[in-house]
């Protein structure tokens, strides 16, 4: 960690690149949260469908913070069928709200997320340039 310091301190190219970074990163903050605010809702409502006594498989759905980690855990699609299948196995019906939600997630917000951190990018390049 602290070799770390040390290079920022010492090197200009890399200290003015983690601020750009982090420029973007505060200028794409509202996207952020709008990602994280459509993560809570949907472990919310996830917990409400999956969590009760309707399931015998309260695994991934067991508590609220345990249902929003696996949620987040399906939303970034690293291990999703764990958390899918079990809940498919029962009914068929489950797999909307799944497909659903990794639609919404994957195909809309992290475009554009991707779009804002990409605007906000080049606006950071073009201030130091221009």
């Amino acid at each position: 960690m602290i070799q770390f310091a040390v290079l920022l301190l010492f090197i200009r190219a890399l200290r003015e690149s983690w601020k750009r970074i982090l420029m973007v990163l505060y200028h794409s903050f509202p996207v952020l949260l709008i990602i994280f605010a459509y993560l809570i809702f949907c472990s919310l409502v996830a917990y409400i469908m999956f969590g009760g006594e309707t399931y015998n498989n309260k695994e991934y759905f067991e508590d609220i913070p345990h249902t929003m980690f696996n949620m987040y855990v399906l939303l970034t699609t690293s291990n999703f069928p764990d958390i899918i299948f079990p809940f498919w196995r029962i009914h068929n019906i489950t797999a909307l709200y799944f497909i659903g939600f990794l639609m919404t997630g994957l195909y809309m917000l992290f475009n554009l997320m991707l779009a804002i951190f990409y605007n906000n990018y080049k606006h950071q390049i073009n201030m130091k340039i221009g």
